[in-house]
């Protein structure tokens, strides 16, 4: 059941972001990018962090599904999701200005989802080899 709803679950966090963008919270540094949103008050462009969210939403969903389709193992799917979105997420978090900083340029968002990412990918390894094995 996890492998057939982890993409639609991942999907909702699209919807939320796009209240994030719309209520002008969760945005980024400081851009000269064509794409650059003003929020708030503020009167310098920003990336629009949560835009670049819901894109990489769309392509996990749309690869995942896939993915399930193709009748990979049990969990496979569900981990996917969360490696997939852990990585992209890692990244996009160098973007943001109001997460909390705790290790030089990483913040307490980047070591979760580098740690859900590394753990999912190394779930998946294990099921393959596992099955692999049988």
């Amino acid at each position: 059941v996890t492998d057939y709803l982890a993409p639609f679950l991942i999907i909702h966090q699209a919807f939320v972001r796009v209240g994030c963008f719309a209520h002008g919270c969760c945005y980024g540094k400081p851009t000269t990018l064509p794409w650059g949103c003003l929020f708030g008050d503020r009167l310098v462009l920003r990336h629009p962090t949560q835009v670049y969210e819901i894109c990489y939403i769309i392509v996990i969903f749309i690869v995942m599904r896939h993915v399930y389709r193709k009748g990979v193992p049990p969990a496979v799917t569900f981990f996917g999701c969360m490696c997939l979105y852990g990585g992209f997420r890692f990244f996009n978090e160098f973007l943001r200005v109001d997460s909390l900083r705790v290790a030089g340029p990483l913040t307490v968002a980047n070591i979760t989802m580098l740690s859900i990412s590394v753990i999912s990918g190394l779930i998946i390894a294990v099921i393959l080899k596992w099955r692999k094995a049988k």
